[in-house]
């Protein structure tokens, strides 16, 4: 059980990434390594955000794979 107002994580893996090319090369590589691993995918700074905040997510995912040159928000 943890904290009040903490949120668990999912296992899964959150790629902000907007080019369609490194998409598909990222879901090959995984699918290579690991099958089952949830991936979210967003493509833009500001669906990054809203994906991690507490109303646009129940559950956080494990780990978030980051570009850092993105659309209406960059990666830094």
């Amino acid at each position: 059980m943890g904290n009040p107002g903490e949120r668990e994580t999912r296992g899964g893996l959150l790629l902000v990434e907007d080019n369609e090319a490194d998409i598909l090369f990222f879901r090959r590589a995984l699918s290579k390594v690991r099958e089952g691993v949830p991936l979210d995918v967003v493509t833009n700074g500001v669906a990054a955000v809203q994906a991690l905040s507490a109303e646009g997510s129940q559950k956080l995912p494990s780990i978030v794979l980051l570009d850092l040159k993105l659309p209406r928000m960059s990666g830094l």
